[in-house]
C-alpha cells in the first residue's frame, strides 16, 4: 500500500551502502497515512511504539526510548515474540503531541549525545 509519511532509501543510496535506511516525515498531513488518527494539530495524544528492525540495524523515534529487546521481533498482533537475527526498540511518548510529530528512522545509526537531553544520530 501507498504511504506517503515513510520514505526509503536502497544501501546504495546510503553513505556505508551495506544496509537501506527508512525514515517517516509526517508533516503536514501524512500522518493519516503511516496510522490511523485525527491528523490536526488541535487532537494531541500520548503513544507507546515498538519497532523491529533486522540486527545490526537501529531505531530512533520521537520519543523515550524504553529499551532494546535482542533477538526479538513484533507480531502482526502487536506482541513482541522471539525471532533470531532481529531487534526490537520500545518507545514511550508520554506527553501529548499532535500526529504530525511522530516519527522515526531506522537504519545503520550511530547515537552521541550532545546535552542531557539530546541525543544526534547519523550513520557511522
Amino acid at each position: 500500500p501507498e504511504c506517503s509519511a515513510v520514505q526509503f532509501l536502497k544501501k546504495e543510496q546510503t553513505l556505508g551502502k551495506s544496509h537501506p535506511y527508512v525514515f517517516t516525515q509526517c508533516q503536514a498531513i501524512h500522518a493519516r497515512s503511516l496510522f490511523p488518527c485525527m491528523d490536526s494539530p488541535g487532537v494531541k495524544f500520548t503513544y507507546e511504539a515498538n519497532v523491529s528492525v533486522p540486527a545490526p540495524l537501529s531505531v530512533a523515534m520521537a520519543a523515550l526510548p524504553q529499551g532494546v529487546t535482542e533477538n526479538a521481533a513484533v507480531a502482526e498482533d502487536g506482541s513482541v515474540t522471539e525471532e533470531d537475527g532481529w531487534r526490537t526498540f520500545h518507545f514511550k511518548q508520554p506527553t501529548p503531541v499532535p500526529a504530525y510529530l511522530v516519527a522515526f528512522a531506522a537504519g545503520n545509526l550511530a547515537k552521541k549525545a550532545i546535552s542531557d537531553r539530546i541525543d544526534v544520530y547519523c550513520e557511522p
